[in-house]
């Protein structure tokens, strides 16, 4: 996680960043009150002074003549001096003061001895009665500075804004890509990658919601597989449920209607019911305990070693006698080789069922199976061939009989292939020898 001290955090970022918006800002504040300072000097501020008393000397005569006052109608004189609230006046007579602006019933108890400076704004003015001194108190240049200040105040808080904006301004677009990428993210699209960009707050934050959409894909991803497999399994297992059924099935018709020969057949025959009944047994159990685990290695029986003779007599016996009753003529080739195999008993026991089913559904009962058993170097097999029957081949077959054989050999070590040549089809398991 991102320490907030950090030097590249967002919050010490903020700082330089006011920082550097104060330094300007305040930089212009003093630049412009020298410039003030230098452009608008006493020079400008007293020429301004001097037109604007005199401009507004010449409307008060105008006014004082139009309306052919007094000195004394100090009522018409103060509304005219409320018109201009930046101005205030005082009128003297002989150097005594008869009106002020700022307390107009002065002029009802004149006193002598009041007088004005001759350094102040005076100007002679006429009046009905006569003439007297008008004194102008003008606040021009003080509303003019006010004014500047408050223009120079605002100009810096615009130029600190500015600044501040423009500095967080890449910081805004980035949350903003983010906010669009997180929305992409919520419509589905996973492969959308989320961009990190910087050592920041931000930045790691975005790291964690890409670190995320990697994960739930990641999730997603097996899943998928564990489903499919779980699938797979299922499939394989009721394709392989279905034989060893069919055949205790026949073999239970047999003895229902007493077709067997002696006592010895019936005993084989009842063995072979009890065999093929905990052989479904087992493989159900299988398919149960494949269900509960989701995609785990099944438990179905473990690998042993044994001789290449113990591990297929009895099963290859059992599947020439089942052919046999189902009106195919058998034919064994070859002898079983010497030596050892590591192989599931389980397994064998599904694959030749898988192989005398195929043969069943799709062979020629005129022509022989045979089974036949090689060595080759360190490995041992074992080869069915059976003649196709015509119209065969517009029998549809899913394939899932020979995926299986071959799944269950490679995880026995082993390898089968299959082949048509000619008419004759072809299924052969290799099994390594083992010391």
């Amino acid at each position: 996680m991102i320490n907030k001290w950090n030097w590249n955090s967002i919050y010490f970022r903020l700082i330089r960043l006011l920082a550097a918006a104060l330094i300007c800002s305040g930089t212009f504040f003093f630049l412009s009150d020298w410039a003030v300072e230098r452009f608008f000097g006493d020079a400008v501020r007293d020429s301004f002074q001097e037109s604007q008393n005199e401009r507004n000397y010449e409307e008060f005569q105008k006014y004082v003549t139009d309306n052919h006052l007094s000195s004394k109608d100090t009522n018409a004189l103060t509304r005219w001096v409320r018109q201009h609230p930046d101005l205030e006046i005082e009128i003297y007579k002989n150097y005594a003061l008869i009106y002020d602006s700022m307390d107009p019933g002065f002029s009802e108890r004149q006193e002598e001895g009041d007088f004005y400076y001759t350094w102040q704004s005076n100007y002679v003015m006429t009046f009905k009665d006569g003439r007297a001194q008008l004194v102008l108190y003008g606040f021009y240049v003080h509303r003019m500075e006010i004014m500047l200040i408050l223009l120079r105040v605002t100009a810096t808080f615009v130029i600190f804004l500015l600044i501040f904006f423009l500095g967080i301004r890449s910081e805004i677009r980035y949350i903003s890509e983010l906010s669009r990428e997180v929305a992409i993210l919520e419509g589905g699209d996973l492969n959308y990658p989320i961009t990190v960009r910087g050592k920041d707050e931000l930045s790691f934050l975005a790291s964690s919601i890409d670190s995320m959409r990697l994960g739930i894909r990641e999730e997603i991803r097996k899943n998928k597989e564990t489903t499919g497999a779980f699938r797979e399994v299922i499939t394989e297992m009721s394709h392989d449920l279905r034989t060893p059924l069919t055949s205790l099935l026949l073999y239970a018709e047999i003895l229902e209607n007493a077709r067997y020969e002696d006592a010895g057949q019936w005993k084989r025959y009842v063995r072979a019911i009890h065999e093929k009944g905990v052989q479904i047994k087992e493989m159900s159990d299988n398919i149960f305990e494949y269900s509960l685990e989701r995609g785990q290695e099944q438990r179905g029986g473990s690998e042993e070693t044994a001789s290449f003779r113990d591990l297929l007599y009895d099963p290859v016996s059992e599947a020439a006698e089942y052919l046999g009753s189902q009106g195919f003529t058998v034919a064994l080739e070859g002898d079983f080789p010497e030596g050892s195999v590591r192989a599931r008993t389980d397994y064998i026991n599904r694959i030749l069922d898988n192989i005398v089913s195929n043969a069943v559904k799709y062979a020629d009962p005129a022509d022989p199976v045979v089974f036949k058993t090689e060595e080759s170097g360190d490995m041992l097999s074992l080869s069915v061939t059976n003649t196709c029957r015509r119209n065969a081949d517009r029998e549809e077959s899913t394939g899932i009989g020979l995926d299986n054989i071959r799944g269950m050999m490679e995880k026995m070590g082993g390898s089968a292939e299959a082949g048509l040549a000619g008419k004759a089809f072809t299924v052969k398991l290799f099994f390594k020898t083992v010391s």
